[in-house]
C-alpha cells in the first residue's frame, strides 16, 4: 500500500524505482488481496486522530492490532503524551518487536510513556492505555485469554473501551467474533474502524493504487499473486485496462510452472520439484516434526505409469538425500522385478496402494540395509 503520509519512512519514489530498473520492469509480481476494493483508502496518521478522541475519556483503554503495527504503537506514544497516559503492552510478540524497533531507532519514547506491567501497577487503569495481541482470535493470546478472565490479574471490566485496531482475516471471523461476544457480555464497549472513528487501515493495495503501480513500472509480464481467484483476475482486469496485452498476464494456480525467458513467458508442465511433494505431504506436521524431517533418511520414489501390464511404460525416478547408491539401486530393482499385478494387489484405490507399497520399500531397505527411510512416494499417470 501507498500512504502519502507514512508514520515511518518516506513516500514511494517511483521515479528513482525506474532509474534502479533502467526504465524496464520485466515482470511484476503484484498483491492481489484489495484487488475488488474500489474505495479510497486513506492514510495511517487519521487514526491518530481517533485516539486524540478516545484517551480523553477518562477509562481503562484496551487496544488489540496486529504484533507487526509498530506504527499504531508510535502513534498511541504520540498521543498518550498529551493526553497524559502511560502505555503498556501486553503479548510475547508485542514486547519482541517493540524491543527490535526500539534497537533499530524506528520507535522513539523520549518521555519514557512506555512501561512495563510491573512499573503501571501504582496507576490507576484509567490513566494506563493497554496494546494486546489477539486481533484474529488466537487462542493463546491476551485479548482472547482477558475475555475468558484467565489472563493473570488484569481483567476486562464493565465501561472498559476496547479498540479493535485490525482487520478480521477470512476463515477467522467465528473465533474473533466469539471473543467480541465475551468481551460484550463481561459489560465493555468495543469498536472498530468506521468512517467516522478510523482504527485501521489495510496494508494492502486497492484497485486504483494496483493501476497506478502498472502504469508507473509498465512492466512487460503481470502476475497476480497473494488473494483467491476472484482477486487474481479482478487484478488481471486492472492489467488489461492499464494497456498490458492479455497473453502476458499469468493468473497462477499452486503448482504452475512459468518459464519466462527473453523471448516469451509460458506455463510448462515440468513436474514440481520433489522437496514440493515432501513438503506437501507433511503439511499438517507439528512443528518439531517438521524441523527435523531433513535431519531423517528420506527415499522418494516417483512412478509414471501409462499402462498398468506393461512394464516397459514405467518410469522410475529416485530421490535419495543420502545419495546412496545401493539403496537406490535395490529399490529400482525391486519395482521393476515385480510385476504390476503384485504391486497393485488391492481394490482399496490408490491411496490403499501407496500406503502398501511405501510399506513393502520400508520393509526393503530395513531388512536389506539394516536402516529406517521416510518413504515418499508419488504415482503419477501418464
Amino acid at each position: 500500500r501507498f500512504d502519502k503520509k507514512p508514520i515511518f519512512g518516506k513516500n514511494t519514489n517511483f521515479e528513482e524505482i525506474n532509474k534502479l530498473i533502467n526504465n524496464k520492469c520485466d515482470v511484476l509480481l503484484s498483491d492481489s488481496t484489495n484487488a475488488m476494493i474500489y474505495s479510497k483508502s486513506f492514510s495511517e496518521t487519521e487514526i491518530e486522530n481517533t485516539f486524540e478522541k478516545v484517551f480523553k475519556k477518562n477509562k481503562k483503554i484496551i487496544i488489540c492490532t496486529f504484533a507487526s503495527q509498530i506504527s499504531r504503537i508510535q502513534m498511541a506514544l504520540n498521543v498518550a503524551k498529551r493526553s497524559n497516559k502511560k502505555i503498556v503492552l501486553l503479548g510475547t510478540t508485542l514486547q519482541k518487536n517493540l524491543k527490535i524497533s526500539k534497537n533499530l531507532r524506528i520507535i522513539e519514547d523520549k518521555d519514557q510513556v512506555l512501561l512495563n506491567k510491573k512499573n503501571k501497577k501504582s496507576l490507576e487503569n484509567e490513566n494506563v492505555v493497554y496494546f494486546v495481541t489477539g486481533s484474529q482470535g488466537e487462542e493463546f493470546s491476551v485479548l482472547n485469554r482477558m475475555s475468558k478472565g484467565s489472563y493473570n490479574n488484569l481483567s476486562i471490566e464493565k465501561d472498559d473501551i476496547v479498540l479493535m485496531s485490525s482487520s478480521v482475516i477470512p476463515g477467522n471471523e467465528q473465533k474473533v467474533f466469539e471473543v467480541i461476544h465475551r468481551i460484550h457480555g463481561l459489560g465493555a464497549e468495543v469498536n472498530f474502524s468506521n468512517i467516522e472513528n478510523k482504527l485501521h487501515v489495510s496494508g494492502h493495495s486497492n484497485n486504483s493504487e494496483l493501476g497506478n503501480v502498472i502504469r508507473s513500472l509498465k512492466p512487460k509480464y503481470l502476475i497476480p499473486i497473494h488473494g483467491n481467484f476472484e482477486m487474481l483476475k479482478a487484478h488481471k482486469e486492472i492489467g488489461l485496462s492499464n494497456g498490458l496485452k492479455k497473453e502476458n498476464i499469468f493468473v497462477l494456480s499452486n503448482g504452475d510452472n512459468l518459464e519466462i525467458t527473453s523471448r516469451e513467458a509460458k506455463i510448462t508442465d515440468h513436474e514440481n520439484i520433489i522437496d514440493e511433494v515432501v513438503l506437501r505431504d507433511n503439511f499438517a506436521m507439528n512443528s518439531e516434526k517438521k524441523s527435523n524431517i531433513y535431519n531423517e533418511n528420506i527415499l522418494s520414489v516417483i512412478i509414471k505409469i501409462k499402462e498398468i501390464q506393461d512394464k516397459n511404460s514405467i518410469d522410475i525416478k529416485l530421490f535419495d538425500k543420502s545419495n546412496n547408491i545401493k539403496i537406490i539401486n535395490e529399490v529400482n530393482n525391486f519395482i521393476l522385478n515385480h510385476s504390476m499385478d503384485e504391486i497393485f494387489n488391492t481394490d482399496e484405490g490408490w491411496s490403499e496402494i501407496t500406503k502398501q507399497f511405501s510399506k513393502n520399500l520400508y520393509k526393503l531397505i530395513l531388512d536389506k540395509f539394516k536402516k529406517k527411510y521416510l518413504i515418499k512416494l508419488l504415482f503419477i499417470e501418464k
